[in-house]
């Protein structure tokens, strides 16, 4: 159950975290303003006799230009006008700020903490289809997990050559979300690799592997796919599968060969890389090494909680999800630390090259632009916000009096679907909350 509600941006929560609060002295929209100054003729009129009112309070911009100012304001010599120390973006006429009696970054710290902490109250929906059956790469082949950022290797990945770079790519896609742009040097090959882990080695020893996937490349053979197998001994046997279509349309790896890959027994290790030709850029996604039947899957890192069934395709990249794989029956979760389950055991084997569709929720991300939306439900981040700000600051009887009204409404609101996105939907927690 979802509820529908107006976007806010991170500073208009701020604004209502500070009224909230009771920390809200005044607030207008810049009239004026200098590297050093705000100006607003028309919202502030206190009378520069009463200066000691407005200076040592804060100021903060919160929309419009200069959004995210942060200032103590030093000195009120003129009506309307607020003068601090330390030069910023020059306001204009688009800049609306809030006058406080605390620090803005108290708020903007509450506001942090309560959306860390607001993974399954305020969880979000994401649906994970990065996950194919037998598939050796797990998850990680689908480049759908970025965790160090855009311009970093996706998720189990390591990028290599002189002069490369990876992206994350949102345009030229094959599955999913996104794909892995790969740009190598005018000096050398670029590699982005992916070693099995070793405990894969008793498993896979002796037996037969193949490569589906899809890669892009604007010039024919400019993105080669290597399976590296290597012996106890040292050798190694490497298996390339090379690209022949030109202006970046997508190959199925599967159409370029069909040979299986023989892994020795016993196996010393497999890697697994896409290889870029010099100052080429080439793409890879929803990559695919398949071996014998895979008990337990690595979850996507995004993933914080799933519905209990996982729908199969009917066949390798149908996208015809009609086959129920449910909570108990046909998998279950394993934790490793005791805390977090990161492991999806399935309790059977499964056909290869299947792509499983996870109706999951995701923790929401924490927003530090001030003119962007926040992913929590606004009203809901505004007033948990609040308990936060009034539990961690001194306490007087009236900030307690205020304290307790609030936190007495969040307990009401936590008790329906704005509080608490997961209200009636049943949803298997991957992490104790």
């Amino acid at each position: 159950m979802t509820v529908a509600v107006a976007a806010q941006t991170l500073g208009e929560v701020f604004l209502h975290v500070a009224q909230l609060s009771g920390f809200w002295l005044n607030q207008g929209t810049a009239t004026a303003g200098t590297a050093l100054t705000l100006t607003d003729a028309t919202n502030e009129r206190t009378p520069t006799a009463s200066d000691l009112a407005i200076v040592g309070k804060f100021l903060y911009i919160w929309g419009g230009v200069a959004a995210g100012t942060d200032r103590e304001i030093t000195a009120y010599g003129t009506i309307g006008v607020f003068t601090w120390v330390g030069n910023a973006t020059t306001p204009t006429t688009t800049s609306t700020w809030v006058r406080l009696a605390v620090r803005p970054q108290l708020i903007i710290d509450a506001i942090a903490a309560v959306t860390r902490r607001a993974a399954y109250k305020q969880a979000l929906p994401y649906v994970s289809e990065a996950l194919v059956t037998n598939n050796l790469l797990m998850h990680y082949g689908a480049m759908e997990e970025w965790a160090g950022g855009a311009s970093a290797a996706s998720d189990g990945f390591t990028l290599g050559g002189a002069g490369a770079s990876v992206a994350r790519e949102a345009t030229v896609v094959a599955q999913g979300l996104y794909s892995a742009a790969v740009t190598a040097g005018a000096g050398a090959v670029a590699t982005y690799t992916r070693t099995l882990p070793t405990y894969l080695n008793q498993l896979i020893q002796g037996k037969t592997l193949y490569l589906l996937g899809m890669i892009a490349e604007n010039v024919a053979a400019d993105i080669t796919v290597r399976v590296a197998v290597t012996d106890t001994a040292g050798a190694a046997t490497n298996t390339d599968r090379v690209g022949t279509l030109t202006g970046n349309r997508w190959q199925e790896l599967g159409n370029i060969s069909t040979a299986g890959i023989s892994v020795p027994d016993p196996v010393g290790s497999v890697a697994f890389s896409t290889r870029t030709a010099l100052s080429a850029v080439t793409y890879a996604d929803d990559l695919v090494l398949c071996g014998p039947p895979l008990y337990d899957y690595d979850i996507p890192a995004t993933l914080i909680g799933m519905e209990p069934t996982i729908w199969m395709e009917t066949g390798y990249r149908t996208n015809k999800f009609t086959i129920p794989l449910v909570y108990n029956h046909d998998w279950t979760l394993i934790p490793r630390d005791g805390s977090t389950a990161r492991t999806l055991h399935f309790t059977h084997a499964l056909p290869s090259a299947r792509h499983l569709r996870i109706n999951g929720v995701r923790a929401p991300d924490v927003q530090t632009t001030v003119t962007s939306n926040v992913e929590p439900n606004p009203e809901w981040l505004a007033l948990a916000a609040t308990v936060e700000l009034l539990g961690m600051l001194p306490t007087t009887d009236e900030s307690q009096t205020l304290l307790a009204g609030r936190q007495e409404e969040l307990r009401e609101m936590e008790k329906g679907p704005i509080g608490n996105t997961l209200y009636g939907r049943r949803i298997i927690q991957l992490e104790k909350p």
